[in-house]
């Protein structure tokens, strides 16, 4: 039980069930998004007319952002779920 428990057990629970939920409906949008269009062409282009002056920040990640919901992605935020939930399982 990661020394976890009540109010914060559920609260941590419906995290990770948000995270997947969420997840999970972002995906399936993109996905039928992609049966008919190509969603990162048309983000990447839409970035691109981003002045880089005002997003700096924006575009230097902008191939990363055209490609979201990918499985890599989706490993790096359950890693850092995890270990925030490890985090605080230790300081109690």
């Amino acid at each position: 039980r990661g020394n976890i428990t009540g109010a914060e057990s559920v609260a941590t629970f419906c995290g990770m069930l948000a995270l997947n939920y969420g997840w999970f409906a972002f995906t399936t949008a993109r996905d039928a998004t992609r049966a008919t269009a190509d969603p990162e062409a048309a983000l990447g282009a839409a970035l691109s007319m981003l002045p880089r002056d005002r997003f700096p920040l924006t575009l230097s990640v902008a191939r990363e952002m055209s490609n979201y919901g990918s499985d890599a992605q989706y490993a790096l935020v359950l890693s850092q779920f995890i270990a925030g939930v490890e985090v605080a399982a230790a300081a109690t």
